[in-house]
């Protein structure tokens, strides 16, 4: 996958098919080539990644369901590559996430937005290719940055929120019987 990046072509499997984002396609030969070369070596080294944790996540799963059957030893071990060659849906798109979190990948709502305003900028008449020129990078900067506040005394205020708010729901769906034999 990562020379196909390289070489500038989609990539297809695991599910999936990614297509390489807008080029810009400058007139100067020595200028287009060193744009697209560190733009296609940086998406290489991500999908080089990104299959990684892919994979990764496929195993942790199909691990985790093959204990739950108690299988051990030699059995376990048939099990992971069995449901490992054999994914189900569900396995693949949990994996595909994984391997999106892993490089920084996923969407988020301030990545959005800030492609929005990139391609605002790159459409009009007199500014073309501009957005990309400043902001080349949306999601993994605004990735980084969530998870650099995710780990923060900041983040351990929003955990501590939602384990609040869990908490509430729990006692609510308690007292209403649900859960309860």
């Amino acid at each position: 996958n990562a020379l196909a990046v390289l070489r500038g072509e989609p990539i297809v499997g695991e599910g999936r098919t990614m297509e390489l984002g807008r080029q810009v396609n400058y007139d100067n030969p020595v200028l287009d080539i060193y744009t697209k070369g560190v733009g296609r070596s940086l998406s290489a080294e991500d999908e080089l990644f990104k299959g990684m944790a892919f994979r990764r996540s496929l195993e942790e799963q199909a691990r985790v369901a093959a204990r739950a059957k108690g299988l051990q030893g030699d059995a376990l071990a048939a099990e992971i590559e069995k449901t490992v060659s054999n994914p189900s849906d569900l396995m693949m798109s949990r994996a595909k996430r994984d391997a999106e979190y892993a490089t920084f990948q996923q969407e988020n709502k301030a990545a959005n937005i800030a492609l929005k305003a990139r391609a605002a900028v790159n459409e009009a008449p007199f500014l073309p290719g501009l957005g990309t020129t400043f902001l080349p990078f949306a999601t993994t900067p605004t990735n980084v940055a969530a998870t650099a506040v995710q780990y923060s005394p900041l983040g351990l205020l929003g955990n501590l929120t939602r384990i609040k708010a869990l908490n509430a729901l729990a006692k609510e769906a308690e007292a209403a019987g649900v859960g309860t034999r």
